[in-house]
């Protein structure tokens, strides 16, 4: 009987062994992802940290140029993290926030203003996440179009253009938002380097020349070496729309005709309106009140905030699936 009591103990004693062994490795394994990435933002200032090895050389370097301009822009550190840890889509949002918190990134700042974009090449999840003032100018609408746009990047396996409609979006957002910004007399936004914004994307410096540009703005900074052959295309535009008009008015009268000759050859009848009968139609127009975005969130011009476990408040998360 005493030895089935110490059997009994025995066994109990391993049971409960190695349920604490293997909860501590759980927890142990969950608490060190990030760690097992090896990243020290703090002590350098590149800013993208490709472990999954999707980006060239060149491409580090340019989008690291690229986060720099936008990091003088909106006084957040900015950073892009690729790798093959395997996670979840539950876990991404957790591991992009311990990224952030613990991997020395937003150091920097007084209030570790800032974002990440953490992309998982095994699993294929990524997210953004955000923290400070990141979190009031890149809203939930303005997250979920970031998503939109990284999403259609991924989903044609162009990873580096990914990385690009994240850092555009972030841009975009500070531009477009509701943060306090630096302003000349002009309107024009400024960064803390003298160069001048404007709220669809165009950058300019100092010196008035154009440095970020959409299509259009390329156009116009051609305008100061092209300006010949532009004019010579806009009068030719001219003259083709005066000659349309002219067209179309000899169409409505003969040919020598004046606007009064014209008029009068017009032949109006007199004619009066019948009432026959009176039907009043009412509809009723339906609205979607279920509605919502695509990663969840609300599609007002708040930001929803998380607490990562670090006690940090974070925005963005959610995390989506390519």
């Amino acid at each position: 009987m005493i030895n089935k009591k110490k059997t009994l103990s025995s066994a109990a004693a391993i049971v409960m062994s190695l349920f604490i062994v293997l909860f501590s490795g759980l927890f142990v394994s969950a608490e060190s992802r990030w760690d097992e990435l090896n990243i020290d933002a703090s002590s350098t200032e590149n800013r993208v940290f490709d472990l999954a090895d999707i980006y060239s050389d060149a491409d580090e370097k340019k989008l690291n140029e690229e986060i720099n301009k936008i990091s003088v822009l909106t006084g957040w550190d900015i950073g892009i993290v690729t790798h093959k840890l395997g996670v979840t889509e539950k876990e991404i949002e957790a591991l992009a926030d311990d990224i952030y918190d613990y991997c020395g990134f937003g150091a920097g700042t007084s209030d570790f203003s800032g974002a990440i974009f953490v992309l998982d090449m095994n699993s294929r999840k990524y997210c953004v996440s955000t923290c400070g003032t990141a979190i009031k100018g890149v809203n939930d609408t303005q997250i979920n179009n970031i998503y939109d746009d990284i999403s259609e990047n991924l989903a044609d396996k162009d990873y580096v253009g990914s990385a690009y409609a994240y850092i555009d979006g972030l841009e975009k957002s500070y531009l477009t938002g509701n943060l306090t910004k630096n302003t000349d007399s002009q309107g024009f936004v400024l960064d803390s380097q003298g160069n001048r914004y404007i709220a669809d994307g165009h950058g300019f410096d100092k010196d008035g020349n154009i440095k970020h540009t959409s299509f259009f703005g390329k156009w116009l900074s051609g305008l100061k070496v092209t300006w010949l052959p532009t004019l010579i295309v806009l009068v030719l535009v001219i003259v083709g729309f005066l000659l349309g008009v002219r067209k179309n008015y000899k169409k409505f009268g003969q040919s020598n005709s004046t606007a009064n000759e014209a008029i009068q050859r017009l032949s109006l009848r007199n004619r009066s309106d019948k009432l026959i009968d009176k039907k009043l139609v009412v509809t009723k127009i339906q609205t979607n009140s279920n509605s919502s975005s695509s990663s969840g969130r609300s599609s007002s011009s708040g930001s929803s905030t998380h607490t990562s476990s670090s006690g940090r408040t974070h925005g963005g998360g959610g995390g989506r699936s390519f």
